[in-house]
């Protein structure tokens, strides 16, 4: 799945930091438009840093749509 993919299907993406447990909802259309619609999501997330902590160590998920 792409950035782009994400936003058209308006998927809630959830970001934790597997190191502190910050957690984020970014927006993917937001996100897209700043990466490019074209990233995969996977990529994307390779590209994470921790605001909280600074850590890489970052995984995710992709739930059902926004309401």
């Amino acid at each position: 799945m792409t950035l782009g993919n994400a936003a058209a299907a308006h998927v809630c993406i959830i970001v934790w930091c597997k190191d502190c447990r910050h957690q984020v909802e970014p927006d993917a259309a937001e996100q897209a438009q700043r990466y490019g619609a074209d990233t995969s999501v996977l990529d994307w997330r390779e590209r994470l840093v921790c605001s909280r902590c600074g850590s890489r160590a970052a995984d995710m998920v992709l739930t059902g749509s926004k309401a």
